[in-house]
C-alpha cells in the first residue's frame, strides 16, 4: 500500500495512487491547538516541547550488564505491561514504529543510559543521553526509528535511535494526527491553507527541512520543531508510521475538496 508522494507546496489536482477508504470514528476527540476557521495558524501559542528522551548520545554504548541498575528521574517504576516480551538478541531495524516508553535506565557497571520503548508487543533497548529521565516517556507515544548495534544489555540488543518523534503538547494544529485516525469532526471548519499547514505537521514532526520559507518560517516558530538530520528526503512517507500515512491522505483529499 502507498500514498501519494509528498507535496510541499499546495496539493495539484491529480489522482491518487492510494484512495483512503474513510478514517473510523475510533476515539473522536476534539482537537486543541488549531486555529479558527480561515485562520493563518500563526495564533497557536508555544506549548510544550513534544520530544520525549534525547537521542543524541552517538556513543554512548554499554556492555553487557554488571552492576547494579535503577530508574532514572521521579516517573518511577517500569513496565506495567505483563504481556510485553524483551527483544533478547535482535538484528531488525525498527522503521517508524509507533511506540510507548518506558523507563531509563542507569547501569551503574558501565555508567551508561538506556532507554526502554514497547513496539509491537516487545520491549527494546536503546541508547540516550545522560540527561534523559523515565517521567519524560514513560506511557508516551511515540515514533521511533532505530538500529541494532553489536553490544547487549541483559542479553538484549541495544538500539541506536535515528529518529524519535513525541507527540506530547499543545502546539499542534491537529495534536493525534500521529497516534490515532482523523475524521471528518477533526478538520471541520478548516480552510484549505490550515489542512496544508496540517498535513505538513506530520512531516515536521519528524523534523522534515522545509525549502517553502512560508512553511519554514511557520515551523520553525514552534517548539518541538527540530530539523532530523537523518531524515529520508528520497521516500518522505517511509518516515511516518502507518496512522500518519493515511491522516496525510485523508488530508489531502479534503485539500481536493476545498
Amino acid at each position: 500500500m502507498t500514498v501519494e508522494p509528498y507535496r510541499e507546496a499546495e496539493a495539484s489536482s491529480d489522482g491518487a495512487s492510494w484512495s483512503a477508504t474513510g478514517n473510523s470514528n475510533t476515539n473522536n476527540s476534539s482537537s486543541s491547538g488549531r486555529p479558527s476557521s480561515g485562520s493563518s495558524g500563526r495564533g497557536s501559542s508555544a506549548g510544550s516541547s513534544s520530544s520525549g528522551a534525547s537521542s543524541s548520545n552517538k556513543g554512548n554504548s554499554s556492555g553487557a550488564s554488571s552492576g547494579s541498575v535503577s530508574a532514572s528521574g521521579t516517573g518511577g517504576g517500569g513496565q506495567t505491561s505483563q504481556n510485553v516480551a524483551n527483544s533478547g538478541i535482535a538484528s531488525n531495524n525498527i522503521s517508524s514504529q509507533l511506540s510507548t516508553g518506558g523507563e531509563v535506565i542507569y547501569n551503574s557497571g558501565t555508567g551508561k543510559y538506556l532507554m526502554t520503548f514497547v513496539s509491537g508487543g516487545t520491549r527494546y533497548y536503546a541508547n540516550v543521553s545522560a540527561g534523559s529521565t523515565t517521567e519524560q516517556i514513560k506511557n508516551k507515544r511515540f515514533t521511533i526509528t532505530a538500529n541494532p548495534t553489536s553490544v547487549t544489555y541483559n542479553g538484549n540488543t541495544v538500539y541506536e535511535i535515528t529518529s524519535m518523534t513525541g507527540y506530547d503538547g499543545s502546539d499542534y494544529l491537529l495534536p493525534e494526527s500521529g497516534i490515532r485516525l482523523l475524521t471528518d469532526s477533526d478538520i471541520k471548519g478548516m480552510s484549505k491553507y490550515d489542512l496544508a499547514l496540517a498535513r505538513n505537521e506530520i512531516y515536521a514532526r519528524h523534523g522534515r527541512k522545509f525549502q517553502t520559507a512560508e512553511y519554514s518560517d511557520y515551523f520553525t516558530s514552534k517548539s518541538w520543531y527540530k530539523i532530523n538530520p537523518n531524515y529520508n528526503y528520497s521516500d518522505d512517507n517511509s518516515n511516518l508510521n502507518s496512522i500518519e500515512s493515511k491522516n496525510v491522505q485523508f488530508i489531502l483529499n479534503a485539500e481536493k475538496n476545498k
